[in-house]
């Protein structure tokens, strides 16, 4: 099992007073004068780090202070109630746990925080869920509720085996269901009528049932597409007392972490809850967008800023799961697997070619075409040529279709390699490799691979640049297989953590119906 090792968390960074006043400014003007344009803000000044994560509250100082102004003079008789479906890494949580300490750090107002109940079938979330956050109540599987008339059903809380209804006066409720109708890659979804899609109807049956005061909902870009984005939008509103916003391609790369990963949030807040005078869904959504846009920032580094020491022991336990293969020994090409190196795919050995043989063949010879890789005779192998060098890391590149991806990728970009990574899982041509300092999109159970460095990219650096903190969560039971689900599978810490800064901002959260006031 890959364990980060144990050292202090990274201080949040201070926000001067000065920039504090001009943020909270900009933010009140854009939400009076609901502008359409985007508000210019001042570039805040930038601390490099040396541990190997940026600063805990990354992507999340720039909402400090207008969190503060909006909050100032509110009574909070509770603590802020939350609740996940789909909880996965409880990427929401931990944005809540860290726009905590930035908001105490930069002096202002104390909230606390009590995680009332998380969800998700995959029982290594449930593990990881349990044991780093401690929720009052952890169910299985979202598709057990049915409700009716009366009262929420009871369901077992894994943590006390016992049975337990849903909780009520929510005032968060964060749900990202499954991606996979709506994703590029599934290209003959059904959407709807797929199986993983009933989760989504379970949401919004939820949503009608529990009432939280404020929800977030994330999918992938995909959704845009065939309309089903506007189905989403429709069932959302028809869940009575709501006012709905879309908040479309947020990627961490505009909070500060070199990662291209565009998403699409839904921002659902009671009418009764909200501290402005929104009338309308256009409304709420130009306040958001406003409010979001002064809270973007690029990143500062690369994606390198966040890789492991080459002799971290996390790193040197990852080599030693496999073995060193004899890389220029090896007779295996791409037109034929070997038994050190078998392809793996579904049609190796049933007499029938592999598909990706063929696509990977078209591509080269459109790019030998075009003059970016050099014809079949003249071509250099990028792992042999890493073998003759005594390239320790290439025990793991073991199948046909990586090595040639990598090989060509390599090829292609040989001049601007020092920041080339790849998505080793994603079809060669499809945009699974950068050479600006960014990662591509992380999917379930991606593997990137650093050409500079000659090896995949370790779990714990990808669940680094989702934004987690990974020298404070206990990663005892799972092993490096799992944190790479849980990378490609949760949201972006600093993303999510921006979509619910705002909601904390515009809703009544942890406060009593009967103790609101108006804030503004």
């Amino acid at each position: 099992p890959a364990r980060a090792p144990a050292r202090p968390p990274s201080p949040p960074r201070r926000v001067s007073t000065r920039r504090a006043s001009m943020q909270a400014a900009q933010a009140m003007a854009a939400m009076a004068a609901l502008d359409d344009e985007a508000i210019p803000h001042p570039q805040p000044e930038v601390r490099r780090t040396e541990s190997t994560t940026q600063p805990r509250s990354a992507g999340l100082d720039r909402p400090v202070a207008l969190y503060e102004e909006l909050w100032s003079g509110i009574p909070r008789t509770r603590a802020v109630r939350v609740m996940t479906d789909c909880s996965g890494a409880e990427a929401p949580v931990v944005a809540l746990h860290q726009l905590q300490e930035a908001v105490a750090h930069a002096g202002g107002p104390r909230f606390d925080l009590d995680v009332v109940a998380a969800c998700d079938v995959d029982r290594r979330c449930q593990r990881f869920i349990a044991r780093n956050f401690r929720p009052q109540h952890l169910f299985s599987d979202m598709l057990e509720r049915k409700f009716e008339d009366g009262p929420a059903p009871k369901l077992t809380d894994i943590l006390s085996l016992a049975r337990a209804r849903l909780p009520s006066d929510i005032d968060l409720y964060v749900c990202g269901f499954p991606c996979n109708p709506f994703s590029r890659l599934h290209v003959k979804s059904e959407r709807f009528e797929e199986e993983k899609a009933r989760p989504f109807f379970a949401m919004v049956d939820t949503i009608r049932k529990v009432r939280p005061r404020a929800a977030v909902i994330e999918n992938v870009e995909g959704i845009e597409q065939k309309g089903s984005l506007d189905k989403v939008m429709e069932k959302l509103r028809d869940v009575p007392g709501y006012r709905v916003a879309v908040l479309r391609n947020l990627s961490p790369c505009d909070f500060m972490y070199p990662v291209r990963r565009p998403r699409v949030y839904i921002l659902m807040i009671q009418q009764d809850c909200l501290r402005l005078d929104i009338r309308s869904d256009e409304q709420l959504e130009k306040v958001v967008l406003g409010i979001v846009e002064t809270m973007k920032t690029p990143p500062t580094g690369t994606y390198k800023d966040f890789l492991l020491p080459e002799d971290a022991p996390d790193l040197l336990q990852f080599r030693r799961q496999g073995q060193a293969l004899p890389v220029l020994a090896c007779s295996c090409t791409t037109a034929a697997s070997c038994p050190a190196h078998p392809c793996g795919c579904c049609n190796c050995g049933k007499g029938r070619g592999c598909s990706w043989r063929k696509t990977h063949k078209a591509f080269k010879e459109a790019l030998v075409r075009k003059g970016r890789i050099p014809p079949p005779a003249k071509r250099q192998s990028y792992l042999a040529e890493a073998a003759r060098n005594g390239a320790p890391n290439m025990w793991d590149v073991t199948r046909p279709r990586e090595r040639d991806l990598l090989d060509t990728v390599y090829e292609a970009h040989r001049s601007n390699s020092s920041m080339l990574v790849v998505h080793t899982n994603a079809t060669l041509g499809m945009g699974g490799c950068r050479t600006d300092g960014h990662v591509p999109t992380f999917t379930t159970g991606a593997t990137m691979f650093d050409f500079e460095r000659r090896r995949y990219v370790h779990p714990l650096e990808m669940m680094a640049m989702q934004g987690f903190p990974v020298e404070e969560l206990d990663f005892t039971d799972n092993a490096s297989e799992d944190l790479r689900h849980f990378a490609g599978n949760s949201m972006h810490v600093a993303v999510v953590g921006a979509v619910l800064t705002v909601a904390l901002m515009l809703g009544t959260c942890g406060e009593d119906m009967d103790d609101r006031v108006d804030a503004i």
